[in-house]
């Protein structure tokens, strides 16, 4: 009986063993593939850029033999811009930036007379405009908001008529300028390269003269719109 038992049971295995060898071949399911995700996106990085606005406003204040005379300024400006921004963890941005373009803005003024002469005079700037400057921003989503200030730099045009009873120049003068400018803006990120922003810069330039009569001030509102492509981080 036990011989029997034996035999059915080496029996029965060896029929298992057949059966699972006739069995067909499967193979291991393949890993699945990880969802691409793409990398977050950054501020970070080098960027050049094209703006375009106006002078709104402003004091151009003359100081002449017949007092102390404000108007206000007006003029375009379209340039270039250059920068590098760096964006920390929590969301803070560094970055500076440098701008150089054409503007024209300008003011007039006329004097009262005094013992029968009269004295106009024309003030602006009419070249090149520029400004270099940190920005300290904060960064939500696609869109930065800032604060900017730093070194504005131009060329000032200052020209003294007098009327007495014909006009004749008693002063002029074209000299570079300087002064600071402070302001902010917002930058919105259309993709990973393009950004779109507005602006807006306060400029206050330093006293230029005309001849030993007329003193003129400038300082300006400027409003700019800009296209900014940023390189790559690295």
């Amino acid at each position: 009986m036990k011989k029997f038992l034996l035999a059915a049971t080496a029996l029965t295995a060896m029929s298992g063993v057949a059966l699972a060898a006739d069995l067909p071949y499967r193979r291991a399911a393949p890993a699945p593939i990880a969802a691409y995700v793409p990398p977050a996106f950054t501020w970070t990085g080098f960027y050049v850029g094209l703006n375009a606005g106006g002078a709104v406003g402003g004091d151009f204040t003359v100081s002449d033999p017949t007092g102390s005379i404000s108007d206000r300024m007006g003029g375009f400006l379209v340039g270039g811009t250059i920068g590098y921004n760096y964006q920390l963890t929590n969301n803070i941005v560094l970055g500076i930036e440098g701008d150089l373009g054409y503007a024209d803005i300008g003011a007039g003024s006329s004097g009262s007379a005094i013992n029968g002469v009269g004295y106009s005079t024309k003030a602006g700037i009419d070249g090149y405009l520029g400004t270099i400057r940190g920005r300290l921003g904060y960064a939500h989503g696609p869109w930065l908001f800032y604060a900017t200030g730093g070194w504005a730099f131009s060329e000032a045009r200052v020209s003294t008529t007098a009327y007495a009873p014909i006009g004749y120049s008693v002063g002029s003068a074209t000299k570079g300028i300087n002064g600071y400018t402070v302001g902010g803006g917002v930058e919105y990120a259309v993709n990973p390269n393009l950004s779109l922003k507005a602006e807006y810069l306060y400029v206050d330039f330093e006293k230029v003269r005309a001849g030993n009569l007329t003193e003129v001030a400038i300082d300006t509102h400027l409003l700019k719109v800009g296209l900014n492509y940023k390189f790559n981080a690295f």
